[in-house]
């Protein structure tokens, strides 16, 4: 995997996501649009090719990640419905409002993950296929029923990951100024998504070094990233931080084909691939343990995401503040 770019690697992710569509939506042709529109194409002889760059268009507006989350959805609602045999239909499509109650009350019943059946309908699987692929679903976002078990199935609260301290950041920050190697540039990515307000997944979609623009001791943060265009203001200090990365020693640079924050491997090198979220967890927990052992259980890297900072920068708080 470490030979395979990270450019292919994502469009590895969406042929398999699009595939999962695909399966979807010809298992549905009559009850939805676009699968109605692929039985005129293959009753006119198109090609396999021309099927599925249709395909490929009619969802190019949407990540990979988004795309594999709501198949699975829909999937999974499919897997269930077969078990029931609903009818003379055993296609996904139609799901009306009584198929819809039934499997969320079974997933209640069965102690499902909180957010699963949620996930399954409106604004996720099922509202997705409503506006995505013509799906007529009307009456089971309407349903009162519907949503208020969907909205039902947590049987625990939330668990968040707890936010970083300051005490915590300044050895990150002190880790990539003074530190060496991958740990110092780990650490001082860290620091970045925290004074950017980046989600770990954003931060990875850097496609440019950023450019750092400082006047009156302030300095103007601008990143380039293919899920938002990051414009961010952030301590002279903090910049100054990520900047003293060893990145170009390292070779490392912000662009389309490669993540931001590579795996590292053994020998001191890196990867094509991205790093991904759990490894940066284990590796965040690794390098604060020595300091803060009691308060490194909660960590994640969610705990990176520095949501009141963006607030006080919406409320063009002064920096000084924001910092303390």
């Amino acid at each position: 995997m470490s030979e395979v770019s990270w450019a292919a690697s994502e469009n590895h992710r969406l042929n398999l996501a699009l595939q999962c569509w695909k399966v979807i939506v010809l298992d549905s042709t009559s009850n939805t649009d676009l699968g109605r529109l692929l039985m005129q194409c293959i009753e006119h002889g198109k090609s396999d090719d021309y099927i599925w760059q249709v395909i490929n268009d009619a969802f190019s507006s949407r990540a990979a990640a988004t795309l594999k989350s709501r198949a699975a959805s829909l999937l999974a609602f499919g897997r269930w419905k077969r078990s029931f045999s609903w009818g003379a239909s055993e296609s996904i499509f139609p799901i009306t409002e009584e198929m819809a109650y039934e499997y969320l009350c079974e997933l209640r019943a069965m102690k499902a993950a909180p957010t699963k059946g949620r996930r399954f309908l409106v604004l996720e699987a099922v509202g997705f296929a409503k506006g995505l692929i013509g799906a007529k679903v009307d009456e089971v976002l309407s349903s009162a029923r519907v949503k208020g078990a969907a909205a039902g199935t947590s049987t625990s609260p939330p668990k968040k990951k707890c936010p970083l301290s300051v005490e915590q950041l300044i050895i990150l920050e002190r880790i990539a100024i003074l530190g060496h190697g991958q740990d110092a540039i780990f650490a001082g990515y860290l620091c970045f998504l925290v004074h950017c307000r980046l989600r770990w997944s954003d931060g990875q979609h850097c496609i440019q070094e950023p450019v750092l623009d400082v006047y009156n001791d302030k300095a103007f943060w601008k990143q380039p990233c293919t899920t938002i265009r990051l414009q961010t203001n952030a301590g002279r200090r903090w910049c100054a931080c990520c900047q003293l990365l060893q990145w170009m020693e390292m070779q490392l640079r912000g662009s389309l084909q490669q993540p931001m924050m590579p795996a590292p491997t053994a020998d001191g090198l890196w990867t094509q691939q991205p790093l991904t979220s759990s490894e940066a967890s284990v590796w965040l927990r690794e390098l604060l343990g020595p300091w803060t052992p009691p308060s490194i259980h909660g960590l994640a890297t969610h705990s990176a995401k520095a949501t009141i900072l963006s607030w006080l920068a919406k409320a063009n708080v002064d920096i000084s503040l924001s910092t303390t």
